[in-house]
């Protein structure tokens, strides 16, 4: 190192800790002449992320029918939309890790940018599906786990909904319960892991558990439902919920006659929300309890009510595991919770037993 010199053995002026921070263009330079090769290498990296662009467009050129090229252009315009937003975050990554003078692995650090801002959106799935086909053996098993994995990767970030428009049994029935809102459309939709004749065979006149569902509804009220839910959740778990901005509801008003809806959970929430709206989910399940979702002040929030059902002020066990389903879901995607309870305790009759884990 000291061949030519003995520079390397000098001490250097060194930077002083109380001088001042260079601004502006002078601070532009100066991270140009250290960083020259570092920015190089960054915007090759950014460069070759386009590399589906740069394969399609020579495609583009050669092709002499008007509607394959139009087809190719679209598609090309569609992966730039698609390519440009996260490829531009992972470079600013790195380029403020340049600026704040914090050390950096320039591919790791554009990579984990890129990652980062793929943003991720909720899953809405629509099944018709009676399992798989007992021919395909394990390897229909082996697929169906890959899904169920997949699933259960994706429940901690984003939510997850599914409508059933058709039989929905066998395997394909555990990826529903794996989603968070499974909704059955009423006139064809059932779910089962093996209907209910076959298991009234085997077991007798024991009673069939039915699948944990958020109701029976018409298509239209699903559709209704699912933009509802779209509405309250942010997209990923890595997101603040959907507050909205723009509120007309007055937080110190007076609720009058709140105390004759004492034991109607549904009243009281209706009551308390912004313009009387609850989106309840399982609403067919479990009635000692009601759960879903209102707005406060634009603010979502989760609610788990206490409520009288059949003259009676009795948690039931198919209450309790829906409240903790909803708790689970608010947990995940940090959305407040509100309860309300009214309640002479448990239920403790043989039907509420039957579903005790």
């Amino acid at each position: 190192m000291g061949l030519f010199s003995n520079k390397y053995e000098k001490s250097g002026s060194g930077i002083s800790k109380d001088g001042a921070r260079k601004k502006g263009m002078a601070l532009f330079f100066d991270l140009l002449g250290r960083k020259f090769w570092s920015l190089m290498w960054l915007n090759v990296l950014y460069v070759l992320f386009f590399i589906p662009i740069m394969l399609i467009f020579p495609v583009i050129t050669m092709v002499s029918n008007y509607t394959v090229a139009l087809v190719l252009i679209g598609l090309l315009l569609l992966i730039f939309a698609i390519l440009i937003g996260p490829a531009t975050t992972g470079m600013m990554k790195v380029v403020r890790r340049f600026y704040i003078e914090k050390h950096t692995f320039i591919a790791r650090d554009f990579f984990d940018g890129v990652k980062e801002n793929f943003k991720p959106a909720a899953v809405i799935g629509l099944l018709d599906c009676a399992g798989f086909r007992i021919e395909e053996g394990l390897d229909g098993l082996y697929q169906f786990a890959k899904l169920y994995k997949r699933q259960t990767e994706a429940s901690h970030i984003i939510p997850q909904i599914v409508a059933v428009i058709g039989q929905c049994g066998g395997g394909m029935s555990i990826a529903a319960q794996l989603a968070d809102f499974v909704f059955i459309e009423k006139e064809k939709g059932s779910i089962f892991v093996n209907p209910q004749r076959v298991v009234s065979n085997a077991i007798g006149d024991n009673p069939y558990v039915e699948a944990l569902n958020d109701g029976t509804f018409e298509w239209a009220e699903i559709v209704e439902k699912i933009h509802d839910i779209v509405d309250i959740l942010p997209s990923s778990s890595k997101f603040a919920p959907n507050v909205l901005e723009v509120s007309d509801e007055d937080l110190n008003r007076s609720c009058d006659g709140i105390e004759d809806s004492l034991g109607d959970a549904r009243a009281i929430l209706a009551e308390l929300s912004d313009d009387g709206r609850l989106i309840e989910c399982i609403s067919d399940e479990g009635q000692s309890i009601v759960t879903g979702f209102i707005r406060i002040a634009g603010m979502p929030l989760g609610v788990v009510a206490c409520n009288e059902y059949e003259g009676k002020k009795r948690l039931t066990a198919a209450g309790c595991n829906k409240a903790a389903k909803l708790i689970d879901l608010c947990t995940r995607f940090h959305i407040p919770l509100l309860t309300i309870t009214d309640t002479d305790g448990y239920n403790t009759d043989s039907a509420t037993e039957i579903l005790l884990p």
